[in-house]
């Protein structure tokens, strides 16, 4: 953790299955990034909107942010294939690399 501009940062890096259904399968990290000024608050999860946007990087507490560490712990979310987390495509995804055609890298991503 890092104090910063009257915030704490925390970055994280989750490892999490590829494919949900095969747990045991491919991993890929996800990045979160922690802003609050009380680790006691409970959690608010920011996703951007995209497509394909990563999570906004703060550097200060001003605007919805600071309005929301008052009340919250903002974990600010790089979905997967964004900003930080692991890139989403067919030379990054061994999954994807298998594949072959049109479509198929969709495939490769369940939900």
């Amino acid at each position: 953790m890092a104090h910063y501009r009257g915030m704490d940062v925390t970055d994280h890096r989750i490892e999490v299955p590829l494919d949900h259904s095969h747990p045991e399968g491919e991993k890929i990290l996800v990045f979160a990034r922690e802003v609050s000024t009380d680790s006691t608050k409970p959690w608010l999860l920011f996703l951007q909107g995209g497509p394909g946007g990563k999570s906004p990087r703060p550097g200060s507490l001003s605007g919805w942010l600071a309005e929301a560490v008052k009340h919250f712990r903002v974990l600010l979310l790089d979905q997967r294939g964004t900003g930080l987390s692991t890139p989403a495509n067919r030379k990054t995804l061994p999954a994807a690399r298998r594949l072959s055609g049109p479509g198929t890298l969709s495939g490769a991503l369940p939900c």
